[in-house]
This record gives structure tokens, sequence and C-alpha cells, in this order.
């Protein structure tokens, strides 16, 4: 039972889905970074920051969705590598306008005039364009450049995984034989080689952020976190402040058979 407890605070959301994101708001507002907020899963992290735009979900250091998302690109071409940008986009950005995407990817890729009106629309098909008919890797930045200047101000739900992509490509050779998988592998080498530096305002998981410490810290949600282990380093992340979420101040802890704690 965490009620009293010095330098944390509960915050009940039962039956309002709707207090956890004011919480991360306020934490912003009341306290400096570094901020941490905790869920259990990575994918649980990505949609979270699609709705508080100022946090930045902490990946891990294989790069796997980046290998992932670079695999498929070097594997695609024309038509197919312009489907595989926009449905990047789609997976790593929140607030696009779908509905107005859609037929502009279409007409690109089945070769026919785009009919959007939007400047910003237009100039994506444009980029779009060129990506179509240019084998080389140094058409995909621009692309990825014409999706976040849409008018509706997209946000990032791993921040990481597309400023990864986009230095990757840059920093790639230019002609279409190097693969750009070849790019991340080395992107990722050199920040495992100068160590990574969480973000100021952090989404994590557990796995992630063991062994690291921020001033303030919050569990999104308490149910999440069921285990010993993982409920532990949800725990001791903040040197100064605590605050959690969820139904009960009485945390749930599901504890390992007897036979299998030592």
């Amino acid at each position: 039972d965490v009620t009293g407890v010095k330098c944390v605070s509960f915050v009940s959301s039962e039956n309002a889905p709707q207090v956890p994101i004011a919480e991360c708001k306020r934490l912003l507002k009341h306290y400096p970074a570094p901020v941490l907020v905790m869920r259990r899963h990575r994918a649980q992290c990505h949609k979270l920051a699609g709705s508080a735009s100022d946090f930045t979900v902490f990946e891990d250091a294989n790069g796997v969705d980046l290998l992932k998302w670079a695999k498929r690109l070097d594997e695609s071409i024309g038509q197919k590598r312009v489907q595989a940008v926009a449905d990047f986009a789609d997976k790593w950005l929140s607030g696009l306008p779908k509905a107005a995407i859609i037929p502009v990817v279409a007409a690109i890729v089945g070769g026919k005039p785009c009919k959007a009106k939007r400047p910003d629309l237009l100039a994506l098909a444009g980029a779009l364009g060129s990506l179509r008919d240019n084998p080389d890797l140094a058409a995909i930045p621009p692309t990825l450049d014409a999706f976040m200047a849409l008018k509706e101000g997209p946000v990032f739900t791993s921040r990481e995984t597309w400023l990864g992509l986009h230095q990757a490509v840059r920093k790639a050779p230019s002609d279409s034989a190097t693969p750009l998988r070849d790019a991340v592998w080395k992107e990722r080498d050199r920040h495992r080689r100068q160590g990574r530096c969480p973000p100021a305002r952090c989404l994590g998981t557990p796995l992630l952020v063991k062994g690291l410490e921020f001033d303030h810290t919050l569990i999104f949600n308490s149910a999440e976190f069921p285990d010993a282990e993982g409920l532990y380093v949800a725990l001791t992340r903040g040197s100064r402040s605590l605050t959690i979420i969820g139904r009960t101040p009485l945390l749930p802890l599901r504890l390992p058979p007897f036979d299998q704690r030592f």
C-alpha cells in the first residue's frame, strides 16, 4: 500500500481513461526534466507518444524496428518503395490525415494524376513521384520530410526510429547498390560505442530503463506491472518523486513459485 509514503503520489484512474494523459501533462508543467513515464510494453509507449507529443520513447539498442524497415526498403523499388515509405509514415507518425493521404499514394503508385488541391499534399505527391522514379536512397529523406510538413502537424510515435532511418539514409552511399540495412547497422554500432542518453522526457519499459535514474517517474498504470522485477524497476527509477496511477493504492504483485525464487 503506497498511501502516505513520502515522495509518492497515488492518482486514482478508475473509469477515467483520460486521467493518465492529464498526469503526463501535469508532470511537464510542474517538474523539470528528466521525467520518465513507465509502461510495460514498447507498443504501449509508442501509442502514448502519439498523444503526449512532448515525450520520446527510449528504444532498444538493437534497433530491431529500424533494421526491419531498412530491409523492406532495400527489397522494394518503384511503386513498392512508395508504398513502403507510406506505410513507414503511417506506423511511426500519428495525426496524419489518412483520408487525404491514401488517394495521393494510390495515384502515385498507379501512375495517375494526383487530384489533391492542398499545396502540402501536392508537395507530398511530388516527393512520392520522385521516390517512385528514382531508385537511389537519396529520394527517401525528402519524402519523409514531406510527410512531416503536412499542415496537421504529425507527431512521432517513435522519434528514434523515424530520425534513425532519416540519418542512416543521409549517411549511406547514394548509389542504389549499397543496402540501407548496412547504413543502419553502422549507425547502430556507432551509438553503441558512444553510448546512448535517454531523452529528458522519456517513455520507457522496465527492460529498457533498468539501471537509469530520473528525477521524477510516473507509472502510467500500476496494473501493468504484476511481476516483482518489473514493479521493482518501475518503483525505483525516480530519485525525487514517484506518481502511481491505478485503481487502488494496493500495488499488484505476482511472485514466482517458491522453487524459482532462488
